[in-house]
């Protein structure tokens, strides 16, 4: 039987790596000897990954494709609501600080920057922004009210704490059931 891919006949290996690898860096790691070895093959013969890495590229390329779409999307949007450059600077600039978390979550458990950990760096990032939009929209009502700048901040942060950490718990939680 031949098998095809793509309408070409094919021969696939498999293999299995060990835990704790990611195929990614296996296949980063065989890639010199893949290339020395698809130099001697025959003309019109070659030599392909495929499996997770194949899947992983197809998913990181979908992701590039829309990225600066949604990007630019989502400044217009904040920028329409909160109707202010420096409002919108100021939110969009705390979500880098995410990447704190995300280092000391992946670090310690040896886990890799997959398209699984990407994922939910950009997740993070929307709930990091959508909390500092609900924070700087309740400091502008509490100035709005009367108070002093530096109590409207005071007060917007304890009556918006517990809302924000009751949300982030359940999303983490919901994240690793």
């Amino acid at each position: 039987m031949i098998w095809r891919r793509d309408l070409l006949p094919t021969i696939t290996v498999q293999a299995d790596v060990f835990p704790g690898i990611e195929a990614k860096t296996v296949n980063a790691q065989l890639a010199p000897a893949l290339a020395e070895l698809e130099q001697k093959l025959p003309a019109g013969y070659s030599i392909e990954a495929g499996g997770t890495v194949e899947e992983s590229a197809k998913g990181l390329r979908s992701i590039a494709v829309i990225f600066p779409m949604m990007i630019f999307l989502m400044l217009t949007i904040l920028m329409v609501q909160l109707q202010s450059f420096q409002k919108m600077f100021l939110v969009v600039s705390v979500a880098p600080l995410g990447l704190i978390g995300v280092v000391l979550a992946l670090l310690p458990t040896h886990t890799p920057m997959g398209f699984v950990a990407i994922l939910g760096i950009i997740a993070l990032s929307g709930m990091i922004i959508r909390n500092s939009v609900i924070l700087v929209d309740q400091i502008d009502m509490d100035i709005a009210r009367g108070l002093h700048p530096w109590d409207a901040v005071i007060d917007a942060t304890t009556h918006r704490l517990r809302p924000i950490v009751l949300t982030a718990a359940a999303a983490s939680h919901a994240a690793t059931a």
